[in-house]
């Protein structure tokens, strides 16, 4: 998929967004587009998977790969945020206005879902689907692509009144997204001179921040299958490395890194975790984290790896 059509799909639903037509039409209709789109691609995904021989030979590899760069995302991500945050302070003292937004979150059942769409995907590919049919596939993403770039772009701009929030807590609260984007990429590329993968490789799937789905996704269509399901299972490692570890982190190195281990989860599937764990003035700087990370993704990623 070009780059710019990336680009075009999620700058116009952002302007969607903010332009405030059809606030409550879009609100109801956000959830169920998004995760209808989701689904189809990963389908495909699944599918084009599926049809690709080296890449199932190779699963085993490509999963210590996948788990590699996850370990180096995450810890790059805290190495990175530390002395951010003991120098600037960056997560604010005492309660916030943050109860509404620690209620904003996905079900763990769609993570289920997603899992068991794209194993049906493989197995539609593996069995079903013939050579001569990928190329069809190939532009049905290419369009369902665009249109789930386009919902996500209209949700962030409808989420206007939350980023409006981080005015409150003070600019500082935007080093915590940057510091953990800059992390989370540097440690895969680190690494990359150890492993199979080139540093444009590695930093396109550290640049997944923990959003599985869009990440292989994205690279599955701009670069292969095999560095799509790389990404897919480096970024669901963090997403459950954050469930099994963020006492531990947020007990021995503090907030800030417990919100960097869990990177763009921590706008929805992880938030009522840190919200129990880290308290309640962690809430909005987690949240906005998230979102600012989520909205990262579908740029950097293709940004990245077209560096090459």
């Amino acid at each position: 998929m070009d780059f710019w059509i990336i680009i075009l799909s999620l700058v116009v639903g952002i302007v969607v967004g903010l332009s405030g037509i059809a606030d409550e039409r879009l609100r109801r209709i956000e959830d169920p587009f998004i995760q209808g789109a989701l689904l189809l691609l990963l389908v495909a995904m699944g599918i084009k998977i599926g049809t690709t021989d080296r890449l199932l030979v190779n699963l085993d590899s490509i999963g210590i790969t996948a788990l590699a760069l996850s370990s180096a995302s995450v810890l790059g991500s805290i190495l990175f945020i530390q002395p951010i945050s003991w120098k600037f302070r960056c997560i604010p003292e005492g309660r916030g206005d943050s109860d509404e937004i620690a209620k904003t979150k996905l079900s763990l059942g769609l993570t289920g879902i997603i899992l068991l769409t794209i194993v049906g995907g493989v197995a539609i590919g593996y069995f079903l689907v013939g050579d001569r049919f990928v190329s069809v596939f190939d532009s049905a993403v290419t369009f369902t692509l665009a249109l789930l770039l386009f919902a996500v772009g209209i949700s962030l701009g409808l989420n206007r009144r939350t980023f409006t929030r981080a005015f409150k807590v003070g600019w500082k609260v935007i080093l915590i997204p940057l510091s953990i984007a800059a992390g989370s990429i540097a440690g895969p590329v680190a690494l990359s001179f150890f492993l199979d993968v080139t540093c444009s490789e590695a930093a396109a799937v550290g640049a997944g921040f923990g959003w599985y789905s869009l990440s292989a996704i994205l690279l599955t269509e701009l670069h292969s299958p095999e560095l799509g399901t790389i990404a897919l299972m480096a970024n669901t490692f963090r997403e459950v490395f954050t469930f099994i570890s963020l006492p531990f982190i947020v007990r021995y190195l503090g907030k800030a890194a417990g919100i960097a281990t869990g990177g763009a989860t921590t706008m929805d599937v992880t938030l009522p975790l840190i919200k129990n764990v880290a308290g309640e003035e962690s809430v909005l700087p987690a949240f906005l984290s998230g979102a600012i990370l989520s909205g990262l993704v579908p740029v950097l990623v293709p940004l990245l790896i077209n560096l090459q």
